[in-house]
């Protein structure tokens, strides 16, 4: 109930002060479980997803926003699954593909963090294990406006347009039941991060690893 009062409370922003414009809603299935992966360089993009999809997503956080405990109830109003990013996180895995499991939808920002300057850094590889382990489709998305209004170090955001495309979805092609490799999820990382890029018209660096230092929240 909170996730969708918060969602309605939203509604106002996303159309008077963001005025906010999304293509491909309809990529995203319609049940089942699905994770949608975005690009990320601005606070406002759980947000701008969140209000966009009529299903309610469940956003891997970076463990460090549950540390402020002045925003810790709300990370755990909207259900949202903390991760370590300095190193592999089993407990956030497992509880993402519990997610998955019941028909729930993931949201995913792949880069681990915001990217500095609104241009996509290389994947981390957490959420390519996650959505090979599962099977679930993939959806990408590609948001445009949001860093020119609020970049990281503004107190405030700006009143704007912000653009939002939605493309078709995919997912992990492979043999059911046996261990991934390494190469097996690197290349799935860079095919999410490439599904991105292409929306945003940008490019991609290869994959990183399953932690290293964090760069924002």
């Amino acid at each position: 109930m909170f996730y969708w009062l918060i969602k309605g409370i939203a509604w106002p922003l996303r159309i008077l002060y963001f005025r906010i414009e999304a293509e491909g809603v309809e990529n995203l299935p319609r049940r089942g479980g699905a994770i949608v992966i975005s690009n990320h360089s601005s606070y406002l993009d759980a947000g701008i997803l969140g209000s966009i999809l009529p299903r309610k997503l469940h956003f891997i956080v970076l463990s460090s926003m549950y540390a402020r405990w002045r925003l810790r109830w709300f990370y755990w109003g909207m259900d949202t699954i903390p991760v370590r990013r300095d190193r592999a996180d089993p407990a956030a895995i497992r509880r993402a593909l519990e997610v998955l499991g019941a028909g729930g939808v993931l949201g995913v920002f792949p880069e681990g963090g915001r990217s500095p300057d609104g241009r996509l850094q290389p994947p981390m590889l957490g959420a390519a294990l996650i959505a090979a382990r599962a099977g679930a489709w993939v959806v990408p998305a590609a948001i445009s406006g949001a860093y020119e209004l609020f970049p990281p170090g503004r107190f405030w955001p700006r009143p704007g347009r912000i653009a939002v495309r939605f493309g078709a979805p995919f997912r992990f092609e492979g043999p059911e039941g046996q261990r991934l490799s390494r190469r097996e999820i690197e290349a799935f990382g860079i095919r999410m991060m490439s599904a991105i890029a292409t929306l945003l018209g940008q490019r991609v660096e290869g994959a990183v690893s399953f932690g290293a230092e964090e760069r924002g929240g």
